[in-house]
């Protein structure tokens, strides 16, 4: 936790809301205090958990709530071209929700705005968490009940 809180630092001194973190192999894991979620041609894709990202409760209610909507996702391996050529970008943390992400070292990602897929996951998350705040009690429970409304 250390060094990712160094690395936030240092990427705000630059300029930065967020770092992105990459592992030995140049893929990305996670920013430095987030989980990363692109879109490319409507498929949403998060770095696997193999790339080294953490399994946050957020990562996975986002996913959880992807699925729900029929929103076909995968997990993989990413370099840092597939997310500066993604369609739209976010990142997710418990205390933050789901945060747009538009631009990173510079370069605009998509349109430089929220996307579709953000916005619905954004909506829907934000259901979750009035309905089930306290740790997402009976994830599942809650988002079918919300896929209900």
């Amino acid at each position: 936790v250390g060094s990712e809180m160094c690395i936030r630092d240092r990427a705000k001194e630059k300029g930065f809301d967020e770092a992105v973190l990459l592992n030995p192999k140049g893929q990305i894991t996670e920013g430095s205090r987030t989980n990363i979620f692109f879109v490319h041609k409507g498929i949403l894709k998060t770095p696997s958990l193999s790339s080294g990202c953490l399994a946050g409760i957020t990562r996975r209610a986002v996913m959880e709530i992807a699925r729900l909507k029929g929103i076909r996702q995968i997990c993989i391996p990413a370099l840092p071209e597939e997310l500066f050529n993604s369609d739209e970008a976010f990142v997710t943390n418990s205390v933050m929700g789901i945060v747009p992400l538009v631009a990173l070292e510079g370069r605009r990602i998509g349109p430089g705005r929220a996307g579709r897929i953000t916005k619905v996951l954004s909506r829907d998350y934000r259901a979750l968490v009035r309905v089930c705040p306290a740790e997402f009690a009976d994830l599942k429970k809650t988002l079918r009940a919300l896929r209900k409304e």
